[in-house]
């Protein structure tokens, strides 16, 4: 078993945004498409809400550099998408319809 301890946002205004990753659309209401440089090597993938009480994960499905993640279930809002590769952690923000 693995244990994730999740991260507890208090504010998007200082987290550094990477441009090297795609989200689109963005704003979406059911999925959420994402791309990513082939070098950056992503192993993971965290949606975190901004307050920090929602977090889920998927280790599962990244082939190559893209994904699709569905984003149905969340409730409306702002959020998070963290993407951890082998040394280092992008984040980037998407908005829920």
């Amino acid at each position: 078993t693995e244990w994730i301890t999740p991260a507890v946002v208090t504010s998007f205004n200082n987290i550094k945004i990477s441009e090297s990753i795609k989200l689109y659309p963005n704003p979406s209401k059911d999925w959420l498409n994402v791309e990513w440089q082939e070098n950056l090597k992503i192993q993971n993938i965290e949606i975190i809400s901004i307050d920090g009480k929602y977090s889920e994960v998927w280790s599962q499905n990244i082939q190559e550099n893209k994904t699709r993640l569905d984003i149905s279930d969340l409730n409306k809002g702002m959020y998070l998408l963290k993407l951890s590769g082998a040394s280092e952690t992008y984040f980037q923000r998407f908005i829920k319809n």
